[in-house]
């Protein structure tokens, strides 16, 4: 399975919740026993536009460097646990989207479903959560980030290099 919709959190967790604890990101990084969940958002305007980005060759995550992407996200830190993993996850999303973009944390994702890869070793050990956050703010660069732009995403070109989790998602856009 590659993209599953599902509006609600807590269904969506439901499966891992008595299996979920916390490893380190060194523990699991190449481990597939260990899929790591990752927060994911993505932005889009009122007019149905999304924000796409291309990652610097100093990205953290260099298995995704100067790859475009329209994904803020990453791993959960020890500091985001919470008494659920859905208030876990909740707080991983609000603090990379501040992170990543200086959006501030109080904005909160609309979960949109998950994302479960395997073509990568970046695949194989990590599973997105999938947050739409409808926003007129449009980030600026970052270290690791060049330029966000809203583009059209009925207009995804296959040809770019796209992250294997954009590319999927880009082709599951529901309407806006």
């Amino acid at each position: 399975m590659e993209w599953m919709p599902i509006g609600y959190l807590p269904s969506l967790l439901a499966p891992w919740e008595k299996y979920a604890h916390f490893r380190s990101r060194d523990e699991c990084e190449e481990n597939p026993e260990f899929r790591q969940i990752i927060p994911y958002t993505y932005l889009q305007n009122a007019d149905g536009r999304v924000a796409m980005y291309s990652r610097r060759s100093a990205h953290t995550e260099g298995r995704l460097a100067n790859l475009a992407s329209i994904g803020i996200g990453g791993h959960i830190d020890i500091s985001d646990m919470r008494e659920t993993l859905q208030e876990t996850v909740e707080h991983a999303q609000m603090r990379e989207l501040l992170e990543e973009t200086g959006i501030p944390g109080f904005y909160r994702g609309q979960v949109m479903g998950v994302l479960t890869l395997s073509g990568s070793m970046v695949n194989k050990v990590h599973v997105g959560v999938v947050f739409r956050l409808v926003t007129s703010i449009l980030p600026s660069s970052t270290e690791e980030i060049e330029a966000f732009k809203w583009f059209d995403s009925t207009t995804y070109q296959r040809e770019q290099k796209w992250e294997d989790w954009s590319h999927v998602l880009l082709q599951n856009l529901p309407e806006s």
